[in-house]
């Protein structure tokens, strides 16, 4: 196999040409990430995209996001490796160890969407959920939608704040169902007009939900409305707060309202939060017919 080691210390994108091959392709590189190629797959210009059972692989201190032809995004944590997958219409991100935060977007249901670890495989359909994956058990959480788990004996139908905590390939998974942790409280702006460069003083609490004290660490932000600038790092503090701004360049978009949503990126420390946003100086509906999201036919 092939391996290609990328040594990042900023945010990296790739541009419209690489996202147009493959199955997927990296984004938001920082620190040591490591691509491990099952097939050597670039564009025309040379670049790396992923093809079907390549992995993704981070150090200590690496994250990357991998963004699935169907709109999927996969924060990869720290620490972690996960091999991506296609097949009979199914993409899957298979995690082998570590942690990681993946969204799913509604719309983007043409393709299903997997994810799965050595002890458990989760059907998501417009969800948003933590997983991690180390020593012969899976911990996952779910932040919004909904999921099916399922292990090698029976299986369960998760709800929003809810997390199964040492999932085994076999035995009940009933009685590994608690309340999430942690929650983080995410306060932004009301309302942003797109039509100009918009900027965002975004305020995060963390509290706990069991007594338990905070832990410090990295806030992973995620938006539903592309081109959001951020700073690489978000940090709760000893008293669990955070701030920070982000900016949105003038744009064009479908969508009505910005749905923000804040993750730590700690893989057995799950906890998430989300700000939802009006927008104006969007396309209408029908100035958008005819365009189609990368990856629809």
């Amino acid at each position: 196999m092939k391996r290609i080691v990328l040594l990042c210390c900023f945010f990296l994108g790739l541009p419209l040409a690489a996202k147009a091959q493959g199955i997927a392709y990296l984004e938001e590189l920082s620190g040591k990430v490591q691509l491990v190629r099952a097939k050597a797959l670039k564009d025309d210009q040379g670049r790396s995209v992923l093809a079907d059972g390549d992995k993704v692989v981070t150090g200590p201190g690496g994250r990357a996001t991998i963004v699935y032809a169907n709109g999927t995004s996969v924060r990869v944590f720290e620490s972690t490796q996960v091999k991506v997958e296609a097949a009979s219409g199914l993409l899957t991100a298979s995690l082998l160890k570590g942690g990681l935060w993946a969204n799913i977007p509604k719309k983007s249901t043409r393709t299903r969407f997997a994810l799965r670890s050595a002890e458990a495989v989760v059907g998501i359909r417009g969800t948003s959920l933590a997983m991690a994956a180390s020593g012969g058990t899976t911990n996952i959480g779910l932040s919004s939608g909904a999921i099916e788990v399922r292990n090698g004996q029976t299986s369960l139908h998760l709800g929003p704040g809810e997390m199964l905590a040492g999932v085994r390939r076999e035995g009940s998974l009933q009685d590994k169902v608690q309340p999430f942790p942690y929650q983080i409280h995410l306060t932004a702006p009301p309302s942003i007009n797109l039509a100009q460069e918009a900027s965002l003083r975004l305020r995060l609490r963390l509290t706990s939900n069991d007594g338990s004290p905070l832990p410090q660490g990295q806030v992973y932000l995620h938006a539903n409305v592309g081109d959001l600038q951020k700073p690489q790092a978000v940090l709760f503090d000893e008293r669990g707060e955070a701030a920070c701004e982000v900016i949105f360049p003038s744009q064009q978009t479908d969508q009505t309202e910005l749905v923000l949503q804040a993750v730590m990126e700690d893989q057995w420390n799950v906890a998430a939060g989300q700000a939802i946003v009006a927008l104006s100086g969007t396309l209408k509906q029908d100035e958008v017919k005819g365009l189609r999201s990368f990856g629809e036919e």
